[in-house]
């Protein structure tokens, strides 16, 4: 199984479990820019709408979809605040 492959695995077994609160740990490390579109899109932002979801990642591409962001190095806060006002 490709880590992609694994990446959406997981991804579908938090989902199964219904939860209100949802930990995503960089599930888009392993996927291309379509799939890692359609899961912040379709999952993060359609499916878990009204959950709270704590996202770490690398992909900055998607920071416009959240809420909150905080900005880390080597454990500690560079820069924190609402979705759009952090850049």
């Amino acid at each position: 199984m490709s880590g992609g492959q694994k990446a959406r695995l997981g991804l579908a077994r938090a989902l199964y479990s219904q939860r209100d609160i949802y930990f995503l740990d960089d599930i888009l490390s392993a996927v291309d820019v379509h799939v890692g579109e359609f899961i912040m899109n379709q999952t993060v932002k359609g499916y878990l709408k009204g959950k709270t979801v704590v996202m770490p990642t690398h992909a900055i591409k998607f920071t416009d979809m959240a809420d909150d962001i905080v900005i880390m190095k080597k454990g500690r806060i560079l820069l924190a605040g609402r979705g759009r006002e952090v850049k």
